[in-house]
């Protein structure tokens, strides 16, 4: 009896992070997908992060499942380790949503910082090569 149990164990919790996961790596794509110009790079951002939250929950199912079962402890041992799985499963999706909201974050000050930087490029290169004075003579009517 006490290998069925562990083998529901498994099996249920790595159908709760299959799903969870999934669930992740979709809005991942959605959510990354605002930020980055390129939609192949979002998908294999949240790709990576996906990935990352399977190998964690997978290692966090396999744990929880080899704790040791008391003897005729039946359905009660299993929803005992399915809530302990449902709250570290939580935990994990916190943690994995606050890696891809720091992510957007960062992409979105890349983007900024490049903005700023290409702006600027282009403000020295104006003025060196001499448009501003052009630009000035040509509104005082002074040009010709």
């Amino acid at each position: 009896m006490g290998d069925a149990l562990y083998l529901v164990v498994l099996f249920l919790g790595a159908v709760l992070v299959l799903i969870d996961g999934q669930l992740i790596f979709r809005a991942g794509v959605g959510y990354l997908g605002e930020v980055y110009d390129d939609p192949k790079r979002a998908r294999q951002v949240a790709g990576m992060v996906a990935v990352l939250f399977h190998m964690v929950m997978f290692g966090v199912v396999a744990l929880v499942a080899s704790v040791a079962f008391p003897p005729g402890a039946g359905v009660r041992s299993v929803l005992v380790r399915m809530g302990i799985l449902l709250l570290l499963t939580a935990l994990g999706h916190a943690t994995t949503m606050t890696i891809l909201s720091r992510m957007r974050e960062q992409q979105l000050s890349t983007e900024v910082a490049e903005a700023q930087l290409d702006r600027h490029e282009h403000a020295s290169a104006d003025h060196r090569t001499g448009r501003d004075a052009d630009d000035d003579a040509a509104r005082d009517g002074g040009g010709e």
